[in-house]
């Protein structure tokens, strides 16, 4: 390695002859005698006389002073014949390892600065990252900055050591300042530069003025100053040239800079809950403008929670029927459901339906659409389809699924609660023996008849006067918590009649001034699923004083199954 003594290695002169040898000198020569040295001798001191047979050694060491190839020869002058007997010598020089100069950071931005003062000091570390030493010379600044401190200079750096030195900003003129730092070392690539920038200010005497200040960020319901964004942004104008400090409940939670005379900031997280917002500008003398007006921000990031849709048939309702196909004639289902709100109010929601039809034993899928209108309250009814089971017709059994969610007025939206699956199952009143497993059937006792009535469902009714007859529904199996309604006619001669669910028996009037077919005059809600119910209609055979007869109708039973 160039700078490094090798080992040495030993040359030994023998006098091989029959007289004394003179020795007169031992020298270096040739190419680069300096490269090579004599390192020990014991043919000396000179001139020295050997005797026959004898011998003495002399020892060499390489000390490059280049890389590469380094020749020389080690000479013996003597009497001998020939007089000089000559030695090669030759090495090889590697390269010494350099230090390598590494500077942190390599620019340095100063605050704005009163011209002809002195800011606070910034640093700046040089680390050695090479494998040899790196020699530090001298740190140069330039332009309206101060070399301030310097643990570098006349050091020499081992691998991975470091030193400091700091500057500091003594604008000479308001405006932008630029220089450097100069670092002279014994790296290959010295100088390094440190870039310095600055911005030299003149004090001013008055504080800016009031910023304006607005919210930029409003999810949901625009206008009400709720946002389920928790880093919002304001908006406002202000002074050309200061800056805008936004502060939530009196705390700083974000800052910017005015250009063209507006600001857009956005803030810090801020936690849920109502925030007072204010805006103060700040100019590059640091004088704080009063405060604009509070403004008052909720943020709310808690979505609402709603629970699924239950659906219900109604009594004082009454079928919509489709006389050209009485399988799309429709009753009135309300769909109900309830959501809550943590922090905010619930704004929308969003309710959709899924429609599957089984027609003669072909299923067809629906998807889910949503209701229009949207609803604007908790509950809404829908006319469904009822289909139709009777024989020597097509049966048509649809099912209904709802989904339901809520947004609130900060655009927080809930997941969709679903609920179940049901089946309309209209059964008729012709259907005295079941079609379809489990999908009812009517069993009539006592004095029952048969008859027309204009817009009754699918045209006709079983009916009676009969004191303790009765109409019972068989047969039908409810696979999910379920609705079951009566359907019958209203009218100017119509009775009294009971209607037995499970051994709760309840009354029902069926007279009313006018012929009214197709009414659902009693409904019950949340019958167990996965089982059967006892349902019976009974005639009592007796009716109130404005009526004229004692008339009671089975036009069909309605169930959600």
């Amino acid at each position: 390695q160039v700078g490094s003594t090798s080992a040495s290695k030993g040359v030994t002169l023998t006098n091989t002859g029959t007289l004394p040898l003179h020795v007169s000198s031992i020298s270096l020569s040739n190419l680069n005698p300096a490269d090579f040295g004599i390192a020990s001798n014991t043919c000396g001191p000179l001139p020295f006389t050997e005797a026959p047979g004898a011998t003495c050694s002399v020892g060499v060491a390489f000390k490059p002073t280049a890389d590469g190839a380094r020749s020389a020869a080690l000479v013996f002058q003597d009497d001998s014949p020939g007089s000089v007997q000559t030695v090669p010598l030759s090495g090889n020089g590697t390269p010494a390892p350099q230090g390598a100069a590494s500077l942190t950071p390599t620019s340095l931005s100063f605050a704005p600065q009163q011209v002809g003062t002195t800011s606070a000091t910034q640093s700046v570390t040089l680390t050695n990252t090479g494998a040899g030493a790196l020699a530090v010379g001298s740190i140069t600044p330039s332009g309206d900055f101060l070399l301030s401190g310097n643990l570098c200079t006349g050091k020499t750096l081992t691998p991975n050591q470091s030193c400091v030195a700091t500057v500091a900003f003594k604008p000479a003129a308001s405006g932008a300042r630029t220089g450097s730092l100069s670092f002279a070392d014994s790296a290959p690539n010295s100088p390094q530069t440190v870039a310095l920038s600055g911005n030299g200010v003149v004090v001013q005497l008055t504080a800016p003025s009031t910023p304006t200040l607005a919210a930029g960020s409003d999810s949901g319901t625009k206008g009400d100053s709720i946002t389920n964004v928790n880093t919002p942004t304001f908006t406002g104008t202000s002074t050309s040239g200061t800056s805008v400090n936004i502060l939530a409940d009196g705390v700083k939670v974000g800052g910017g800079p005015v250009t063209g005379g507006a600001y857009s900031i956005a803030t810090s997280v801020l936690a849920d809950g109502s925030h007072a917002i204010i805006a103060q500008a700040v100019d590059a003398a640091g004088n704080v403008s009063p405060s604009s007006a509070a403004l008052s921000v909720t943020i709310d990031t808690v979505a609402p929670v709603v629970t699924a849709p239950v659906s219900n048939l109604n009594a004082g309702s009454a079928l919509k029927l489709n006389a050209a196909n009485f399988a799309n004639s429709t009753i009135p289902v309300t769909v109900t459901w309830s959501a809550t709100d943590g922090s905010g109010s619930i704004a929308s929601y969003q309710l959709q339906q899924k429609k599957d039809t089984l027609n003669n034993l072909v299923t067809t899928t629906g998807t889910f659409t949503d209701v229009s209108p949207a609803p604007t309250g908790t509950s809404v009814t829908l006319d469904l389809q009822m289909g139709q089971v009777l024989a020597l017709r097509p049966i048509v059994l649809n099912s209904y699924t709802f989904q339901v969610r809520a947004c609130d007025v900060a655009g927080n939206c809930s997941a969709f609660a679903g609920a179940p699956k049901f089946q309309m199952l209209p059964v008729d009143d012709s259907l005295t023996s079941p079609l379809l497993n489990g999908a009812g059937s009517v069993g009539y006792s006592g004095n029952w008849s048969t008859g027309a009535v204009s817009g009754a469902y699918n045209g006709s009714v079983h009916f009676t006067t009969a004191t303790g007859a009765t109409a019972k529904l068989n047969n039908v199996t409810f696979n999910v918590t379920a609705d079951v309604a009566w359907v019958s006619t209203r009218g100017p001669d119509r009775g009294i009649a009971t209607v037995t669910v499970d051994g709760v028996t309840q009354t029902v009037d069926l007279y009313a001034p006018t012929a009214q077919p197709a009414q659902v005059v009693f409904a019950t809600h949340g019958l167990r699923g996965g089982a059967q119910h006892q349902v019976q209609v009974t005639s009592t055979g007796t009716r109130n004083t404005a009526s004229i007869g004692t008339r009671v109708d089975l036009d069909s039973f309605v169930a959600i199954r």
